[in-house]
């Protein structure tokens, strides 16, 4: 099977990219884009980004539905103990005439629920081999002069759509984050998205990653690239699942959150093909003050 070449800046479509690669859907996808990304990359650790002319989201793109239907080894709740973040920082955009709208626009630092339910956490089972359940892209518009959602998750090898639903320019730079910092680590990719355009990034390397804007600097979201397919990101009730299947033992699971310099660390044990295990946070512990999440 031969797949198009696609050269960095082209376009094309992501349903040209996956026609006739495997017998499913979903191997189709996760193949060919795989393929085309392969073919485009310039190299290095950077990943590399194609220009996608149009993008089906009810085929193209990562499917929660898809991903209930496999099993649930791991589900459990994540919460924030102590004082709750005030509201994130509202900055002031009066002048911009576009983002103006959409005041006021703050950073997205937290996301607290109710029962102090703590949502935007990677939870990652370490040191497992395999892909995601749904190998397509995960999906991140801006919108409203926001990133949306604020954190996504996918295995290495595995790529994120960026939208610009926007009808303002943007730019996408792209940090591999420096653990244990707010705002530190080195650029791997820079790249300005036009009003409606969308792109398809891979991201061969594990590691978190640092999503901005430069053009408006309130703009903040995370990519956490995992070396397997089993993690999940907490909703805004705290909840998650980690769908996939691991035989019965013990194992290592970790919790990220972006305002925290380390991640928790706890053991795991699974029994009967499934587990239940719940995280905490101190909000005392993280980088920022809770009263200050510039």
């Amino acid at each position: 099977m031969k797949f198009p070449i696609v050269r960095p800046g082209t376009m094309t479509t992501l349903a040209s990219i996956t026609q006739r690669a495997f017998s499913s859907r979903v191997s189709r996808l996760g193949g060919a884009l795989c393929a085309v990304m392969l073919a485009a990359s310039c190299g290095g650790g950077s990943g590399e980004t194609v220009a996608i002319a149009d993008v089906d989201l009810g085929n193209d793109l990562r499917s929660a539905d898809v991903i209930a239907t496999a099993p649930v080894v791991l589900t459990g709740r994540v919460t924030l103990a102590g004082e709750v973040p005030t509201p994130d920082s509202e900055w002031d955009v009066r002048n911009d005439r576009y983002c103006s709208k959409y005041q006021p626009i703050k950073t997205q630092n937290w996301s607290v629920g109710e029962n102090k339910a703590l949502a935007d956490v990677v939870i990652a089972i370490v040191g497992q081999s395999g892909g995601s359940v749904d190998p397509r892209p995960a999906f991140m518009d801006q919108a409203g002069c926001c990133y949306d959602p604020h954190v996504v998750a996918v295995a290495a090898g595995e790529g994120v759509v960026f939208k610009n639903s926007d009808q303002t320019f943007h730019n996408v730079r792209i940090d591999a984050h420096k653990m244990g910092t707010f705002d530190k680590g080195a650029s791997i990719k820079n790249y300005g998205q036009p009003a409606d355009s969308t792109n398809l990034h891979k991201f061969p390397a594990a590691g978190v990653y640092r999503v901005e804007c430069d053009l408006h600097r309130w703009m903040r979201s995370w990519v956490y690239v995992h070396d397997s397919g089993f993690y999940a990101v907490s909703q805004e009730d705290g909840t998650f699942a980690i769908h996939g299947e691991l035989p019965d033992g013990d194992y290592e699971v970790i919790a990220w959150h972006s305002q925290f310099a380390e991640p928790l660390r706890k053991s795991l044990r699974i029994t009967g093909g499934s587990a239940e295990l719940d995280f905490e946070f101190d909000a005392s512990q993280a980088m920022l003050p809770a009263h200050q999440n510039g």
